[in-house]
């Protein structure tokens, strides 16, 4: 059982996964986790991003803990395991920004608990084939379990998954459109993927001056 860090890098992303490990291998190290850093789509039958879905299920049913960070993240600042972030009535954490007016919960980072929720949880992302080519494919589905339009980012209502998700501070999953002043993960959505690795290369470099 234990912990695991997972990611998936396929296709052009493989060399984003390449650089993010470098961040991964001492954060694991020093938290006690071990890795699941895949290169290849997990289900080639659905888009490539979610494979992330595919992943979580199957490490959920072999490890009491899995944290999931987007191959386009690099820890920055490791001295802190994101696991002590997770209260003992949460089955997940993650980080919820605010852009341009709209919540979105992102998918990017998450730490989530072995266990009923979890799996129900994930499964019924699964089973929301109506994002299977949304512009946000797994994370709208989420929004959408979460009480969120995918859309608007309005409420949609009362969510009884809502209650059972821990909002992490932002500094867990630090985005240029709204960063946290002292980030432990960065995180770079919506580049090329050229500019992406540019960036992380970059943070990744300051990091170990830091």
């Amino acid at each position: 059982m234990g912990k695991v860090l997972c990611s998936v890098g396929a296709g052009r992303q493989r060399s984003l996964l390449g650089l993010a490990a470098r961040s991964f291998r001492p954060y694991a190290r020093r938290h006690g986790y071990s890795l699941e850093l895949r290169t290849d789509v997990v289900d080639p039958s659905r888009p490539p991003a979610w494979s992330k879905v595919a992943l979580i299920r199957e490490l959920l049913e072999r490890h009491e803990l899995v944290v999931w960070l987007d191959a386009d993240t690099i820890v920055v600042r490791g001295d802190r395991d994101i696991a002590d972030e997770l209260p003992a009535d949460r089955f997940m954490g993650l980080v919820e920004h605010t852009v341009a007016g709209r919540a979105n919960p992102n998918t990017g980072v998450m730490a989530i608990r072995s266990g009923e929720d979890a799996q129900r949880f994930f499964g019924e992302v699964w089973e929301s084939t109506e994002f299977l080519n949304h512009r946000w494919w797994e994370q709208a589905a989420v929004m959408q379990l979460l009480g969120y339009d995918p859309e608007s980012g309005e409420s949609t209502g009362p969510s009884t998954w809502r209650e059972r998700v821990q909002l992490l501070d932002k500094s867990w999953n630090s985005i240029r459109d709204d960063p946290a002043p002292n980030p432990r993960i960065r995180h770079w959505p919506g580049y090329t993927v050229t500019r992406r690795y540019a960036e992380m290369a970059l943070a990744l470099v300051s990091a170990r001056r830091g």
